[in-house]
């Protein structure tokens, strides 16, 4: 008996030692861009691999955005690009002004990773809503979450939760938004 619990407690130091060693990191990135002038009908990949791909009910609208993505990881970078497909025929409209509708997003960036002395090539999938309500009607709130498809340094796998606004009070209008929390397994 005296084998078997010495053996518990060598199984139980490994196994928490392998999981002290595994090596993560806990961040937050921000996007902000301005809004198109223009939305385009459809889904904006006509490739089904990609995420913003996604148009479930098939009355779907594209938004381009190009922006500046910052976060203490990978500074300030303003060459990001966010395709965002939003499905307005799942629309979950209560009134005119207020409601929610869905949306599946890709954000593409290539950045400096000072801290590993490389750069960062990642590919982000965002799925997410955007609500409105009347008192803000100009305001929409915009909730998610977000995974890391792939990655030059490793980071796939990773994920987080996604929140930000669409403020349209000054023309052409702003989106942005903060994945924080955002957990990178292998760095």
């Amino acid at each position: 008996m005296g084998h078997r619990i010495g053996l518990v407690v060598i199984a139980s130091v490994l196994m928490f030692s392998s999981q002290v060693s595994a090596r993560s990191l806990t961040t937050s990135v921000s996007f902000s861009g301005a809004l198109p002038s223009s939305s385009t009908v459809g889904a904006c990949s006509v490739s089904a691999a990609d995420y913003d791909h996604y148009c479930p009910s098939g009355n779907c609208e594209c938004d381009e955005l190009t922006g500046v993505l910052s976060g203490p990881l990978l500074g300030t970078n303003k060459g990001a690009t966010l395709d965002v497909t939003i499905d307005l025929g799942a629309t979950t409209t209560l009134s005119e002004t207020e409601g929610c509708v869905p949306f599946f997003a890709v954000m593409k960036f290539s950045a400096p990773i000072k801290k590993l002395h490389t750069t960062e090539n990642e590919t982000d999938s965002i799925a997410g809503t955007i609500c409105s309500t009347p008192k803000t009607p100009q305001k929409d709130t915009v909730t998610g979450g977000l995974g890391i498809v792939s990655s030059t340094i490793g980071a796939q796998g990773g994920w987080g939760t996604v929140t930000g606004m669409i403020d349209q009070t000054k023309p052409p209008g702003t989106l942005k938004i903060t994945a924080s929390k955002v957990f990178i397994p292998n760095l």
